[in-house]
Formats: structure tokens, sequence, C-alpha cells
């Protein structure tokens, strides 16, 4: 749905006109606005249940130091292969 949805919007760029991406356009983006706001709002609720763990949290500090490692490792891989193409 939402990869037909963003063919219309790219059909509708190149023709703004054309009558049938105008039509499914219209179609398809209430449906694809309605999935962004039920994904968003998933996020949301992982967002605020996050929130709730106390920082004192064993588990949330691993998870912390997990998400930086992994974050540093990925920064580092990219430093390398910048180094390497400059």
């Amino acid at each position: 749905m939402v990869t037909f949805d963003a063919d219309y919007s790219r059909a509708l760029t190149f023709s703004p006109n054309h009558d049938r991406a105008l039509q499914n356009r219209h179609r398809t983006s209430p449906m694809v606005d309605e999935l962004d706001n039920n994904f968003l709002k998933k996020i949301d609720r992982k967002r605020n249940d996050l929130l709730n763990v106390p920082e004192t949290s064993g588990g949330l500090r691993q998870a912390l130091h997990t998400i930086l490692t992994l974050f540093y490792f990925n920064l580092f891989d990219k430093i390398c292969l910048v180094d390497l193409d400059g």
C-alpha cells in the first residue's frame, strides 16, 4: 500500500494532471496516513515505556552500554572507510 502511494506520488511529480494517478493517490492516501499514525503511536508508546524505566535499572544500563558500543563501532567503521577512500 505504501509503495503504491509512493508510486502514485512519483507519477504525479512527472505528470500532475494524470487522472488515474490522481484518483489512486486520493484513494490510497488516507490508508497510508492511518498506517503512519498507527506506527507513530506505537513508537510513542515504546518511548513512554522506556522513559518510565528507573535510571537505576541494571537492564537499562546494559542496554545503553550495548547501544553506545554498537554506535561507536559503527562510527569507527565509517571513519575507517572514509580514510581509505580519501
